[in-house]
């Protein structure tokens, strides 16, 4: 049997489209719209959990780190609903339209500095996805690598 200390000491890195390696120093997972129980997932809705989302990050950072979203791909809302409920909708112009199920938020870390001082350099990324990571849903860690850290990021002393 597999020791579960050699999965807690693993890194989790991934390398940017630079080459520059990124590690997860933490990552947060939680129901999209656990605040949001009581309503349809309308774009003015979904743009409550988005911001709700960052306000989150800016907590979860290293302090002072910066937040990058990673816009998440609304997708058409096909859940039942109560008789007359959809059609009522639908006639007073809501659009519905769900987000990912899964907000996930990490700081990510890299051992080389962003400009001329620190010991490295951090990131909160923030991202949605239909199921829990790890892994991360293949197209979310493309936009993951492609982000410009030496513009997103900002050194720091831990």
């Amino acid at each position: 049997m597999t020791d579960l200390r050699f999965f807690l000491e693993l890194p989790i890195v991934i390398t940017n489209d630079k080459g520059r390696e990124l590690w997860f120093d933490r990552l947060n997972q939680r129901r999209t719209y656990i605040d949001f129980l009581q309503v349809y997932p309308t774009p003015e809705v979904n743009a409550g959990v988005i911001g709700r989302a960052r306000e989150e990050a800016d907590e979860f950072g290293h302090g002072s780190t910066p937040v990058f979203l990673i816009e998440p791909e609304p997708i058409a809302w096909g859940h039942e609903f109560p008789e007359g409920a959809r059609d009522d909708l639908l006639s007073r112009g809501m659009k519905l339209e769900r987000l990912p199920v899964v907000t996930c938020m990490a700081d990510l870390r890299s051992d080389e500095i962003v400009g001329k001082e620190g010991c490295c350099s951090s990131l909160t990324v923030v991202w949605f996805q239909d199921t829990l990571a790890m892994p991360i849903d293949p197209s979310v860690l493309e936009r993951l690598k492609a982000i410009d850290w030496d513009e997103r990021a900002q050194s720091y002393d831990p």
